[in-house]
């Protein structure tokens, strides 16, 4: 779900503008996530799967980053430093 609406999000949003939307979103999920558990699976024996959803979220949005990064350092080349 996450994984879909953050493809979703680099598609339709505008590329040089899409990694704080992404962002948002995916760390709204995760919230979701842990407050669901937290309200109506507390101390229970079900198996957790934010773990998991915490690593896709960082990793999607290091994705976000660097393609939002590509079209900003292609359209302003000199915004690189120099090394």
């Amino acid at each position: 779900m996450s994984a879909s609406g953050a493809y979703i999000l680099m598609l339709l949003w505008p590329r040089d503008r899409v990694a704080l939307p992404v962002t948002i979103f995916l760390l709204g999920y995760l919230s979701y996530m842990h407050i669901y558990k937290y309200l109506f699976e507390y101390m229970s024996w079900v198996m957790d799967e934010t773990g998991m959803q915490m690593l896709m979220t960082a990793k999607l949005c290091s994705l976000a980053y660097c393609y939002q990064d590509a079209i900003t350092i292609k359209k302003n080349p000199e915004r690189l430093m120099d090394e």
